[in-house]
């Protein structure tokens, strides 16, 4: 205002052209005065902004995977194992580091997962190189892929003590992953009653149910020490598949909070439903699909029956199923899982062809997610088949080839006219005439 009314008064001791001058000049100072202090505000709201989001993150990290695990418009959510091979070469450690940012980088922006699950035999180096590129991330759109830490498993009941007791918990946080996996039950349960601590309060004296007992109390432990550590831990149930269909889904998360989670419920529950096999016949599929690379000798989930989440309980807590099928099953299993009122699926290594958990081309993993995760999501029309999509993958591109083709396809269409020159009338060949170029 003062400036306005200084011009003003300076205005009638000068000319038109010199007072129309002196008000422009006025007006640019006035506006670049605004516009610096809208741009300061706007920094500093920018910069408080995000410090503030970091805190939030690194305060609830509970929350910030309860979103990532389900959605608001109720789809399904969907969230790829990986398995990051540890190279000891020195040379091949370099190019790791690279792959395994192209990796990260393709998981978050191409495929778009909710989560992403990192296998316990890639190494604590290569699970922090990957959670740096995702937490640099921060502040984008897409922002980081929450990552979840998946300890090694066996099949003996004493040797998933000492594999989650050699977890330590604190280098796992340090490395950025937001949460861990954690086994209930070493084996498939066929009834609640496996993964219920009843020895002490019935007075049982089952010298088995006594060392299932110790290993639940051993779980417990575990998800406490995690906890404190910051990691969240996400139980994992193995369910047979004789008791699937009559799982109780609800009483077994009530069952999981009260006896390991100290009355708090876990971020989520993962439910993985496993198929009957004895020892020979495991052998003889592990066989198979090292001779098969098109993964068509998987366990088909697909027969596989499943439990029934009630919406009520979806509300509460995201219930995760694993599909472990062949790559061309996954759509449909996963559309198996959407009707039972699973919050989300668990994308396995094993459902890569040719095998996630061997020595896998990271290059071609982050392609295949892509194509799995945004098919998945896509709302397009799934009439077209999945192998077409793998050729696509696996063709090597045949350039020369490809252009003989589409100019043969041109020329047989008609559009450049007919191939045939018509004849000169004149033309006799009876006579001894000859056609040159």
């Amino acid at each position: 205002r003062h400036t306005t009314t200084t011009s003003l008064k300076m205005a009638r001791l000068t000319t038109p052209a010199a007072t129309t001058t002196l008000l422009l000049t006025h007006l640019i100072i006035y506006l670049q005065s605004n516009n610096a202090n809208a741009f300061t505000l706007h920094t500093y709201g920018a910069r408080s902004t995000k410090i503030a989001s970091t805190r939030l993150y690194n305060n609830n990290q509970k929350a910030t995977l309860r979103e990532a695990l389900r959605t608001l418009s109720g789809k399904l959510t969907t969230s790829p194992e990986i398995v990051l091979p540890e190279p000891s070469d020195p040379t091949a450690i370099l190019l790791q580091t690279s792959a395994i940012q192209k990796l990260s980088k393709s998981i978050r922006d191409d495929a778009k997962a909710n989560t992403v699950w990192i296998d316990g035999s890639s190494g604590l180096s290569n699970l922090a190189t990957f959670c740096k590129e995702q937490e640099e991330a921060r502040g984008n759109f897409p922002g980081p892929v929450p990552v979840i830490y998946c300890p090694i498993k066996k099949k003996d009941s004493n040797d998933i003590i000492e594999t989650l007791s050699s977890v330590q918990a604190a280098k796992i946080a340090s490395t950025g992953a937001l949460g861990i996996l954690l086994p209930i039950h070493s084996d498939c349960i066929t009834s609640l009653d496996d993964i219920r601590i009843i020895s002490d309060a019935a007075g049982v004296n089952n010298n088995d149910q006594k060392h299932d007992d110790e290993i639940h109390a051993h779980v417990a432990q575990y998800y406490k020490s995690y906890s404190e550590a910051g990691l969240e831990p996400i139980p994992e149930v193995l369910i047979d598949e004789s008791f699937a269909a009559e799982c109780n889904v609800e009483e077994l998360v009530d069952i999981i909070t009260d006896a390991y989670c100290g009355g708090m419920e876990p971020v989520a529950v993962l439910l993985t439903v496993h198929t009957n096999l004895s020892d020979d016949d495991d052998n003889n599929l592990v066989a198979d699909n090292e001779e098969d690379d098109s993964s068509d000798s998987i366990i088909n989930d697909m027969n596989l029956p499943l439990p029934s989440v009630p919406k009520s309980l979806k509300k509460r807590i995201p219930i995760l199923c694993s599909i472990n099928c062949a790559a061309q099953q996954i759509s449909m299993c996963a559309a198996r899982h959407k009707e039972a009122g699973f919050t989300g699926s668990i994308l396995r290594a094993e459902c890569v062809p040719g095998g996630g958990r061997m020595n896998p081309d990271l290059k071609f993993v982050g392609d295949f997610w892509t194509y799995i995760v945004s098919d998945l999501k896509s709302a397009r029309s799934k009439s077209f088949g999945f192998r077409s999509k793998m050729d696509q993958l696996n063709a090597k591109s045949d350039v020369p080839a490809q252009w003989a083709a589409y100019q043969q396809d041109v020329m047989s269409s008609g559009a450049l006219g007919s191939n045939s020159i018509g004849q000169d009338p004149s033309f006799k060949s009876e006579d001894g005439s000859y056609k040159g170029f």
